[in-house]
């Protein structure tokens, strides 16, 4: 029985890999994705060729195709053609472009992996952590792990947060000293703080003014905006 049934196997098998059906099958399957592949590369030069010549502003390519991932592709393309260099030595399969669109990078062509490693144990606050670090920088992984032991045999490390902001702090030249200070006195007033709070917020996505302190020396007024950004 055993023989029989394992006779039957290898006979089934040998069919279907004699099946010109199956054959047939695959065959235009592969000719289907050939064929899906060539347009999709006649549609990316096309739009390279109209990012070349102006027709598609290049930094607003994910905007203008709704399509991240062949905004990089066409990108490349345009970066290949105006620097006359190749960018295969750069990965572009493999990541989420959508997920750095409008939030932390912008004409992206590419991405450049990084080797992470962790350093640790660190005693923080009673907690013990595993640092992910990544780096290209031999030995610093091992020297910053060696320091967490040190600090963690040692009873530990304490943090805390006293206060949390990002600052701007433009220069502002005045015509007299007295407009200056007119202007420090004006838009530190807790009076004004909401209109420029609204004004702040109108030049920045994620910005939240929190507030102004200004130092003025002369006709230089020194305004430090601190606002919070997520």
């Amino acid at each position: 029985k055993k023989r029989r049934r394992a006779a039957m196997r290898v006979a089934y098998r040998n069919a279907r890999e004699e099946d010109p059906l199956e054959e047939i099958e695959e065959g235009e399957q592969e000719r289907q994705q050939r064929e899906q592949h060539e347009l999709e590369q006649q549609r990316i030069g096309q739009l390279v060729e109209k990012t070349v010549a102006g027709e598609i502003p290049v930094h607003a390519l994910e905007t203008q195709l709704s399509d991240c991932d062949l905004a990089v592709r066409v990108r490349r393309g345009w970066l290949t053609q105006n620097t006359n260099k190749s960018l295969s030595g750069l990965p572009m399969q493999g990541f989420d472009y959508k997920s750095v669109h409008g939030v932390c990078a912008e004409m992206v062509v590419g991405y450049v992996p990084l080797p992470v490693g962790v350093a640790g144990p660190l005693l923080l606050n009673g907690k013990q952590y595993q640092v992910p670090l990544a780096t290209v920088e031999g030995a610093l992984i091992a020297s910053t792990r060696r320091g967490c032991k040190a600090i963690s045999e040692s009873g530990g490390a304490s943090a805390r947060v006293t206060k949390q902001g990002m600052t701007r702090a433009p220069v502002l030249l005045f015509p007299s000293a007295m407009r200056a200070c007119d202007f420090q006195e004006w838009i530190e007033s807790a009076d004004n703080l909401p209109r420029v709070q609204e004004k702040f917020a109108s030049t920045s996505r994620f910005g939240r003014l929190q507030s102004v302190k200004v130092a003025v020396a002369g006709k230089q007024a020194y305004a430090r905006f601190c606002c919070a950004t997520g």
